[in-house]
């Protein structure tokens, strides 16, 4: 008998194999690499000491340093002679002001900020704070290289190199599989000397290979932390229990009161791990979250489904996975306010039960597979909405709203998305329906549901947003293109000089069948028989019903002299507007009505205190004028016996290669098997 293989062995940071990098020449060098003042080195803890110099630092001064740190970083400071003053002496993950405050004296010069684990910290606010007192601000970034705060990295402040003070630190090589070293990045004042020519043998070679890495490793590590923090429950470390849009997470931190016998378990697991915040414990009288100590764990965007499950065993030990039931619902209506809430929270308007109910009516052709999953005291943590359809005798599992829905997928808080892919996991596991291929179909590109799932990911679209940032529309607009801004002011003007305008919006039932005839006209004369919203008017103007008595309707019709020249049809869901449909004359001559039509509801929007404009699915050049964000939505499958998996491939296959666009029509349109009948229910948009 064969002795049995030993697993390999998962280390802290990504190995180096096929698949964990994907290269693209084009892309530009990752922030902080080839900003000015930006050095790579082999450990910043060597060429500190010269950079604090260079920044007006000398030996005695004091810093405000977290109690909550790792040490290394405090000991840097300590080697280039300045006085370390701890914060947040109970364990505080970002500073209070307050306690700040206490400590800032005349002689304090600069204050050591720490994006903790890759979480970051609103380093404006702190810049801020350091700018009123004539302070300098130094952020460790160590674990957060590829993190982001208010659509910035972590570190890249305010972008004016030389206009304040300021230190920076990045580890590279903690997020990539190469010996990549550190980044520091030094914004000396007007004035100041350079900080010397630090850089160890080879930067340039390096940094030509890191140009050309790009990998999505910020989303995977997000994901991965997910995954493992839905599977090890209330061990996570309070302060970190929920991993926030932006972070790239360095590792899971656990909490346990035995930190040297779960690094051992870990270590028999040959699983790389290792203690964190010794220096906190040391310096701290009481830290109510850490307990007996935390052991960070792996979430790299190198590991496989089979690594996360070995993490979370040995991570459990002998304990319990958190308890998770999957409830089948009779009706929509059967999770009540529940459904309500979980839609809100997770900020995804196609969730809502009136979207999807009105749409199973209209489109719903197979069997409703309604799931609610129950954590921890019962609650509902998640639901998932499906259905399974059979096509010419394959069963096809997939979200409700395909089609007229922009977004799709588990229903939940931020917090509760590795809950929701657990239970999704077991669901497609143990499914209480047969099926032979599940699809999921534009899933949040901000939750890497292939890795999540253990499935393949098919096809990415665009998905933008706008933040509406600015105390006023004039500041809104300064963070336009001058060029797009001087378009907005000037065909707003122009239309309103030339015509008498009117923006109405639709805002009782009475009007509102006059008001969706017009949309229908108005986008019909514009796109003739181009556009699938057309083939949708009925499930529109039902749902335009509902949403406008609950106050999400935004249906807005341009008039110019008296005639409608315009319209925009646009929901409200919380904070944020969606920007769903248009139309417009095509036989307009004068200013840009799709311009000035975006404008006006975004405007509108703007000063009701919305704070984002989601221009929604699609990748249409206009959306990427103005200054977006855009996570992605994502298209997965899985599939389920040898019917589901030679479907998988064969859509697979046409999905990434761009040469056979229109072999895959044809292909599609001609396949009589049923193997073809899945490919085409597959690629269906």
């Amino acid at each position: 008998m064969a002795p049995e293989r030993s697993p390999a062995h998962v280390g802290l940071s990504p190995a180096l194999r096929p698949g964990g990098v994907r290269l693209r020449a084009q892309d530009p060098l990752p922030f902080p690499l080839g900003e000015p003042g930006c050095r790579l080195v082999g450990h910043a803890a060597r060429v500190m000491p010269a950079a604090l110099r260079a920044l007006g630092l000398v030996p005695g001064q004091p810093v405000l340093v977290p109690a909550l740190h790792h040490g290394p970083e405090v000991e840097a400071l300590r080697s280039a002679g300045l006085e370390c003053r701890t914060y947040g002496a109970a364990g505080a993950v970002a500073p209070v002001g307050e306690e700040l405050e206490e400590l800032a004296d005349p002689d304090v010069r600069a204050l050591y900020l720490i994006h903790q684990l890759g979480f970051p910290q609103p380093a404006d606010r702190w810049r801020a704070w350091c700018r009123e007192r004539g302070l300098l601000l130094i952020e460790d970034c160590s674990h957060a290289w590829r993190a982001r705060h208010a659509d910035r990295p972590v570190g890249s402040g305010d972008g004016a190199v030389g206009s304040s003070g300021g230190l920076a630190i990045f580890s590279v090589d903690a997020m990539l599989p190469l010996p990549a070293g550190d980044a520091v990045l030094a914004r000396l004042p007007n004035g100041s000397p350079a900080w010397g020519r630090y850089a160890t043998a080879g930067p340039r070679m390096r940094l030509r290979a890191l140009r050309h890495l790009h990998a999505d490793i910020a989303s995977r590590r997000r994901s991965n932390y997910r995954r493992l923090a839905g599977e090890i429950g209330d061990a996570v470390a309070r302060p970190f229990a929920d991993v926030p849009e932006g972070a790239c997470p360095w590792v899971l931190p656990v909490v346990d009161q035995r930190p040297a016998a779960l690094l051992e378990r870990l270590e028999r697991a040959g699983i790389g791990a290792v203690e964190l915040w010794g220096g906190a414990r040391a310096s701290s009288a009481s830290v109510p979250w850490l307990e007996g100590g935390a052991v960070g764990v792996p979430v790299h965007q190198g590991l496989r489904e089979p690594e996360l499950d070995r993490i979370a065993a040995a991570v459990r030990g002998p304990r319990r996975r958190p308890p998770l039931r999957l409830e089948l619902l009779p009706d929509f209506d059967a999770a009540g306010e529940a459904w309500d809430d979980l839609a809100a929270a997770s900020g995804n308007f196609f969730a809502t039960r009136e979207w999807l109910s009105t749409w199973y009516r209209h489109y719903g052709s197979g069997e409703p597979l309604l799931v609610a999953c129950r954590a921890n005291g019962d609650r509902i943590a998640a639901i998932l909405p499906l259905e399974v359809t059979t096509v010419h005798g394959a069963r096809i599992l997939r979200f409700l709203g395909h089609g007229p829905s922009d977004q799709m997928g588990p229903i939940c808080e931020r917090a509760d998305v590795g809950t929701a892919a657990r239970g999704l996991r077991r669901l497609l596991m143990r499914p209480p329906r047969r099926f032979h291929l599940f699809v999921g179909r534009h899933l949040s590109g901000a939750d890497d549901w292939d890795s999540l799932l253990g499935a393949s990911r098919l096809r990415e679209v665009a998905n933008p947003v706008l933040p509406l940032r600015g105390a006023t529309w004039d500041e809104l607009l300064g963070t336009f293109s001058s060029k797009l801004r001087k378009e907005i002011r000037y065909d707003v003007r122009r239309l309103e000089r030339d015509h008498v305008v009117e923006y109405r919006r639709t805002e009782d039932a009475a009007s509102l069948e006059g008001d969706l005839d017009e949309l229908f006209r108005l986008h019909a004369a514009q796109w003739v028989d181009r556009s699938y919203f057309l083939g949708h008017q009925a499930f529109h103007r039902e749902f335009a019903a509902i949403a406008q008595a609950r106050g999400w309707l935004r249906l807005w019709i341009v008039e110019a002299d008296g005639r409608p020249v315009a319209a925009k049809y646009n929901f409200r869901f919380g904070d944020a507007e969606l920007s769903y449909q248009a139309g417009r004359d095509p036989d307009w001559r004068g200013p840009s009505l799709g311009l000035v039509n975006v404008a006006n509801a975004m405007r509108a929007s703007f000063e009701e205190g919305v704070r984002e404009y989601r221009f929604l699915r699609g990748s249409e050049r206009y959306k990427f004028r103005f200054p977006v964000t855009d996570a992605g939505l994502h298209t997965v499958a899985l599939g389920h016996g040898a019917l589901g998996r030679t479907a998988l491939t064969a859509g697979a296959a046409l999905e990434r290669a761009e040469a056979l666009q229109a072999a895959r029509r044809t292909i599609t349109r001609r396949a009589d098997s049923t193997d073809g009948s899945i490919v085409r229910a597959l690629l269906h948009r």
